[in-house]
């Protein structure tokens, strides 16, 4: 049974429950998504929210059956810094904003967790902006020393006309090229997953989660521990082998009202 997954998932939950989550998940036809936010991982805070629905869970995981079939939802934390921002899945301790880069990277991987460099060459700061050649570097650093223990993403949210119309780059190609050149030419392989990194600040939002999703056979779903291990495993097979990626941009409206207006209003720094 194939299995999709959208690791990056924004849900605010002050404005809808649980269940407008699930079937959100159901509609798209999702196994399971990362539950997100900046800086802080809120896995505890959401296990206590009151479901309606069948659920049960552990420290890595929520499970919740509707109508017969199982929907997972996923530990996870995104970690922003000055030079680019890390999405971990799995066990989150000692993840934390104003460590560096490689540091939240190497307590992820001690963690048996999933470390994922998100929107690579989208400026950490400033994401109007593409990234400079010295960040640029850095990266390229980064994924020679991890290699395949690391993953970069590929986000709905860049939609590359949008990109280019605000004076930026194409973000999603830039990676795909990055990727493919440290390849040929460092024998380097470093997974490129799909993500939408939805931010649903209303409930109708949460219908573009899954935008950008992986595919992956058969996933052990029955702990935490074994769906985290099972994910990372096929991530580091590689896409056409461990997983296959499904590439779509949100919808302009989408883009707009999740994410254009709460820029331009400046309210992207209040939650995420």
């Amino acid at each position: 049974m194939s299995n999709k997954i959208d690791l990056h998932v924004h849900p605010y939950f002050e404005q809808y429950n649980l269940e407008n989550v699930v079937e959100a998940m159901q509609t798209r036809n999702l196994s399971a998504i990362g539950l997100i936010r900046y800086n802080l991982d809120h896995f505890e805070e959401t296990r206590k929210i009151h479901c309606s629905l069948k659920a049960e869970s552990d420290d890595l995981l929520i499970k919740v059956e509707k109508d017969g079939k199982p929907f997972y939802l996923l530990r996870g934390i995104e970690v922003l810094n000055e030079d680019f921002h890390l999405l971990v899945i799995g066990n989150t301790e000692g993840i934390k904003q104003g460590q560096s880069l490689e540091q939240n990277i190497e307590k992820a991987l001690e963690n048996g967790a999933i470390p994922v460099i998100d929107h690579p060459f989208v400026h950490a700061t400033s994401p109007r902006k593409g990234i400079c050649k010295e960040k640029r570097k850095k990266l390229s650093d980064v994924c020679k020393k991890y290699h395949n223990n690391i993953a970069l993403e590929w986000n709905s949210y860049c939609i590359p006309w949008i990109r280019r119309m605000m004076l930026g780059n194409d973000a999603n190609y830039d990676l795909e090229d990055f990727a493919e050149g440290l390849f040929w030419e460092a024998g380097d392989y470093v997974p490129v997953i799909a993500d939408s990194d939805v931010h649903a600040r209303n409930k109708s939002l949460l219908q573009e989660i899954g935008a950008g999703h992986i595919i992956i056979d058969g996933v052990d779903c029955s702990s935490g521990q074994k769906a985290i291990l099972g994910l990372k495993e096929a991530i580091k097979e590689g896409e056409d082998f461990g997983y296959r990626n499904n590439k779509k941009c949100v919808s302009f409206t989408h883009f707009i009202r999740a994410f254009g207006l709460p820029l331009v209003l400046n309210l992207t720094k209040n939650r995420g």
